[in-house]
This record gives structure tokens, sequence and C-alpha cells, in this order.
């Protein structure tokens, strides 16, 4: 599809090599974005690694987090994030940074609430406190960068909104690559965001779907972000709905359900495996 992005399933070592070969290449010498998503069941934790730099959006339960996120820090070789981003505080997206100690150090946690807003993140605000890793908040708009990537915030607040559907966004964008996570948004927000759309824009490449494929996509938003693919960090038979209404609109969905999901590009193809 354009922007291409190529798709190969678990095998031998051979047919992946086989299926490698025939890929279109990176461009030469290009940076490499790439991001890995561990084997995660209704949680949400991505790794991110560009030029040195290495940042995570959320880090699953405290249990997934020592199962799953852990490991893969190890495999991946990381033992420090550059700055790590929550997107809202509940357990399946949160705690788990809470253990990253001893294997990966964290420079910084990006936080999108207020450091008393639930049990969960004041917990989570303790432990960081005694581990020396110090906080900062982030907002609607703001722009992180990740070598040549930027991430744009996007964040609808409204009293009367649940903590899922005040979940931080992300537009991930690096060349002619783009990425959209929609955290944990629910019917509210995502009708916020079709009626007032972010100045940076909803369309993606790749989509991580949101709050785990627990409910349909509003019917507005899928024209807008118009995705090639879309990351649902549960199995199949948790998010029936959502499996189902990607494949209604002919949209291609990958799993972090038992398999890690890692997608790479370099500002022009997408390469997921």
């Amino acid at each position: 599809f354009p922007g291409f992005t190529a798709v190969y399933e678990e095998g031998t070592d051979d047919a992946q090599e086989s299926a490698e070969s025939t890929l279109p290449q990176f461009e030469e010498g290009a940076p490499v974005l790439e991001m890995v998503y561990p084997p995660l069941q209704g949680a949400d934790a991505c790794i991110l690694r560009m030029d040195g730099q290495v940042m995570m959006i959320d880090c699953a339960t405290d249990d997934q987090c020592q199962l799953s996120v852990v490991p893969t820090l190890q495999k991946l070789g990381i033992t420090h994030v550059d700055a790590a981003l929550n997107s809202h505080p509940h357990d399946d997206h949160l705690t788990g940074f809470e253990y990253l100690e001893g294997t990966a150090t964290i420079g910084k946690l990006l936080v999108a609430f207020p450091e008393d807003a639930n049990f969960v993140i004041k917990r989570t605000m303790r432990v960081m406190a005694k581990q020396g890793v110090p906080v900062e908040h982030v907002r609607d708009g703001d722009v992180l960068t990740l070598g040549g990537a930027t991430l744009t915030v996007i964040q609808r607040q409204r009293p009367d909104l649940t903590e899922n559907d005040r979940s931080a966004c992300v537009l991930l964008r690096y060349g002619e690559c783009t990425y959209l996570s929609l955290g944990d948004v629910e019917n509210r927000a995502q009708s916020m965001l079709a009626e007032n759309p972010p100045e940076c824009g909803l369309k993606a490449d790749i989509l991580k779907y949101p709050h785990h494929g627990h409910d349909t996509l509003d019917n507005r938003l899928l024209p807008m972000i118009e995705p090639e693919m879309a990351v649902i960090t549960a199995a199949r038979f948790r998010a029936k709905d959502a499996y189902a209404y990607m494949d209604r609109h002919g949209v291609p969905t990958q799993t972090t359900y038992q398999r890690t999901l890692r997608l790479r590009t370099d500002g022009h193809i997408w390469v997921v495996d």
C-alpha cells in the first residue's frame, strides 16, 4: 500500500530471510526509526529508538512489565530510556515504569495528568521519587522529538470526561511516514476529535487502536485517519468487535498478543515484522 508496508509472519529463519530479500530497501544511510511492542494482552507499552535515543509510550501493568517489557528491553540491549511518556494514569499503562529499575534507567517521566489525579499515579510518583526520576508535564499541542521524528501530543480535556477519554494521544511523524496512538480514548473523546481535529491532523499510515479494541471506532474518525494498518493490543477473542470493524473496512490488523511486533521506517517506507 502507499508508503509500502511489508508484513511477514512467524516461520523458519530461511523463510524470513527469503521474505526479507524481496523487500524494498531502506534508503542507504538514512536513520531508521524503530518501534517495538512487547507481547501484551490488554495493556499498552511501546519502545521507540532512533539516533541513539530511546523513548517509551506507556509501560503496561506491573506483572506484564516484568514478564514482557523487561525481557524485550534486555533483548534490544536497552539500558536507558531517555523519556517515558504516560498517556493516562491507569495501571495497564503506567505502573510498569516502577519495575524498570535494574534493567533500564529513566531520564524523565512525562505525564499528562496531575500527579495526584488518582491512587495509581500517586503510587508511581512515590516510586519515581525514590528512584530519582524527574517528572515533567505535557499537554495538548506539545511537540516532542526523537532523532529526526516528532511526536505531537493530542489531548482533549473537559471536566465531565473520563480518564480514558482524557488520554494523551500521539501523532508521530518521520519524513513521509506517520503513526497515531489513540491511547484509551472512548466514544466522547473520539467524537470531540472528529468534530474538532488537532492542527497536526489525524491522518496516519499506522493506527494504534484505542482502548485495546474494547469498542468500535467512531465512524467519522476512520476516514480522517485513513490507516493502512492497525495495531490492537489484545487478542482477537478479547476484542472481537474491533477486529471485525477493521476487517469490514479492509484495514489489516496486527496483534501484540503472544508475540513481539516491530515497526521500522526510514521516513519513506514501513517494514512490519
